[in-house]
């Protein structure tokens, strides 16, 4: 397997792992400042809310989005193997 093969796989995996990962971690954050939003004010508003949501909105997408980059990736580099051994065989 060539460098170029290995780099797209690590890549690949990091990121369709990692990303997830790391979206709903920051999820459980921008959830966990909505309720201690709710915690210090009482009941309020939906319109006070709405900042703690969208945080948590926009972590859950940049989570999804950088999964499926990361898909795009390690499908590239199993085309790239497999180009690769079909030159090896000849």
């Amino acid at each position: 397997m060539s460098k170029r093969a290995k780099i797209l796989l690590v890549v690949g995996l990091m990121l369709t792992f990692g990303s997830p990962s790391v979206g709903l971690i920051l999820t459980v954050f921008g959830m966990m400042a909505s309720f201690r939003h709710l915690g210090h004010h009482g009941t309020t508003s939906p319109d006070q809310l709405a900042g703690s949501i969208a945080e948590t909105l926009l972590a859950t997408y940049l989570g999804l989005i950088g999964a499926s980059v990361g898909l795009c990736v390690l499908i590239a580099a199993g085309i790239v193997i497999y180009v690769e051994r079909r030159k090896l065989r000849g």
